[in-house]
């Protein structure tokens, strides 16, 4: 648009420099640059994302990474479902992160357009200007005007042309440059947010694949997790079935055993109930019929209790309860329940089908309500007299005893 300015003589550069000032004195409000000091993390952490760095989130996908060597059997249902848990914790973190860099990559590539509008307005603000001052010039001097300035000279014409000009000339440059400025800063903020969305797009990919991993280990874990499970399941079965039918048990002073130890345990925890009594050495007739001489020989002494041995505990146990002690004193896994050594179990436990327990021949004492151990009186008094009554212990456990010593 062509802005005419019918002013005669002086006053029409007068005019040029007061419009000038107008076009050029303070630039427009969308000459300035945008303002890019917006951070991600704080515009996008509605998510809290912010706890979780780019390490920790390594350190996640890591976590989630079977062993080299995964063998369920062995490690058990409680690792290989602790593993499902890993991996399903990874494959949410993984969720979450990639829903983070999608909303970021689609408010960066947001931020773009407004730059890239911002650098549009900027560079036609320039062109406008440009257009606006040569009409401006041209309006004045061909209507005539150039004449009357014309006959101007000496300190009028300094006055009323040369100073003017140069005012006009150097507020259109100024003018030029700080445009020219606005325009270069929002290039660069412009390519600046192109360059963001390039590394968000890349982020992004690296984030599917790792998001395509996580899934793939998640439902690795779980159809481990849940064939183990399976396995042991079936085992555990198969263990119960060939153990058959539970052997017949008879009830003795709170001891399930077989019939066939009944009538010994009977009188052995009456004996060791009646005031410590004790099995005594050879006597001197006993000497006399086997020919040995024990005159000079010193009087053996007899160990003395203080009290009756009350003794408690366990006997029979049925195959299935052995497999449930063996998971509570070896482990879960397959091979620690069924396959493991006994001496590898806190306390060593036989293995299912194994065990004199399951046939009612075994007994677990306890005295004052605590387990025996190899400085108990229970234990003590056992280990004199037990034998009399056919039982024996197992060195390793000084609270079990059997009729084979096993």
């Amino acid at each position: 648009m062509t802005i005419r300015i019918r002013r005669r003589g002086a006053g029409a550069l007068l005019g040029l420099v007061a419009a000038t000032s107008i076009l050029f004195g303070a630039p427009a409000a969308s000459q300035e640059g945008p303002n890019d000091e917006l951070g991600v993390a704080g515009a996008f952490d509605s998510l809290h994302l912010a706890q979780h760095s780019p390490a920790e989130l390594e350190t996640l996908r890591a976590a989630a990474l079977p062993p080299e060597v995964l063998d369920p059997w062995r490690d058990g249902s409680s690792s290989t479902e602790a593993w499902a848990m890993a991996t399903a914790a990874n494959l949410s973190a993984q969720r979450t992160e990639a829903t983070r860099l999608g909303l970021e990559a689609r408010a960066a590539r947001g931020r773009i357009a407004v730059t890239g509008t911002a650098l549009a307005a900027a560079t036609n603000r320039e062109q406008q200007l440009q257009r606006r001052l040569t009409a401006l010039v041209v309006d004045s001097f061909v209507n005539g005007e150039s004449d009357a300035l014309d006959k101007l000279s000496g300190s009028q014409r300094r006055i009323h042309i040369d100073e003017p000009v140069e005012v006009a000339t150097e507020t259109l440059t100024d003018a030029k440059l700080r445009v020219a400025a606005i325009s270069e800063e929002n290039a660069t903020i412009y390519d600046r947010r192109v360059a963001r969305v390039a590394e968000i797009d890349t982020q992004n990919r690296l984030a599917a694949s790792t998001l395509e991993e996580a899934i793939e280990l998640d439902r690795t874990a779980r159809r481990a997790a849940l064939t183990h499970v399976d396995d042991l399941r079936d085992r555990r079965k198969q263990t119960i079935d060939v153990s058959g039918e539970a052997p017949e048990t008879v009830l003795v002073n709170g001891f399930r055993v077989s019939p066939e130890i009944a009538g010994p345990l009977a009188d052995m925890l009456a004996a060791a109930a009646n005031a410590g009594t004790v099995i005594a050495p050879a006597t001197s007739d006993e000497s006399a019929a086997t020919g040995e001489d024990t005159t000079g020989s010193e009087e053996i002494e007899e160990p003395q209790f203080s009290g009756p041995i009350i003794l408690s505990g366990w006997g029979y146990r049925s195959t299935e309860e052995q497999i449930n002690l063996r998971i509570n004193h070896c482990g879960e896994s397959g091979f620690s329940i069924f396959d493991g050594p006994s001496p590898a179990c806190f306390p060593p436990t036989a293995r299912p089908l194994h065990s004199e327990h399951e046939k009612g021949l075994a007994l677990d004492f306890t005295e004052n309500g605590q387990i025996l151990t190899s400085s108990s009186p229970g234990f003590l008094w056992l280990q004199q007299n037990a034998a009399t009554y056919g039982f024996f212990n197992l060195p390793s456990e000084p609270w079990h005893w059997s009729t084979t010593g096993h």
